[in-house]
């Protein structure tokens, strides 16, 4: 089966289209949980809201919300497909309310999806990945994945790896059952595997 990482800045280039560059108020700090697949039981908000920087001129609402603090931004209607035909017991759905530049509400059909499932799949041998000088099991970035298929036998359809905790992937049948349902802004990349 083939995966693919899924691109959560969304289309940059459309500047009509919201744009998210802040967690969601009321986390104290504790924000970087949903971007690396940590739970937030004990400290997500009940009333969830992100306001949109005042100086982003995007209105226009799509299916994932393109973002630049690693998160999975969905609409609802996305989330309530995944819930059809996934399994997600091992993914947290945290609700959030979007409110446009004056402060004002723009949707409340929003949900950031928080896989916790780390799964073991990085092929380290195949990827291009640069190490810490001082220590060579450090990873200080990664230029190219290659997952081992041998590893991905039990892996569910939305699953993060330990050694890029703010990605997000998803199999080739969750791939499949999006097409032609009109979601848009979804942008992946297919991750190259070894035997």
């Amino acid at each position: 089966m083939r995966y693919f990482e899924i691109n959560t800045l969304g289309d940059e280039q459309d500047k009509e289209l919201v744009f998210v560059d802040s967690e969601p108020e009321g986390l104290d700090g504790f924000g970087f949980r949903l971007a690396e697949g940590e739970p937030t039981d004990d400290v997500y908000p009940a009333d969830s809201r992100i306001y949109l920087n005042p100086y982003s001129l995007g209105l226009k609402l799509t299916t994932l919300v393109g973002n630049s603090i690693g998160y999975l931004i969905a609409h609802s209607s996305l989330v309530e497909h995944l819930r059809k035909g996934h399994d997600l017991s091992s993914v947290e759905l945290r609700p959030v309310s979007l409110y446009n530049q004056r402060r004002r509400p723009l949707s409340r059909s929003y949900w950031i999806i928080n896989p916790l499932r780390f799964v073991g799949c990085l092929d380290r041998a195949a990827s291009r990945i640069q190490y810490l000088s001082s220590d060579p099991e450090q990873i200080v970035g990664i230029d190219e994945l290659v997952f081992a298929s041998t590893r991905l036998k039990d892996a569910p359809d939305l699953f993060r790896i330990p050694e890029k905790r703010m990605s997000y992937f998803v199999s080739e049948r969750l791939v499949e059952g999006l097409q032609g349902k009109g979601f848009d802004n979804i942008f992946l990349h297919e991750v190259q595997q070894q035997p």
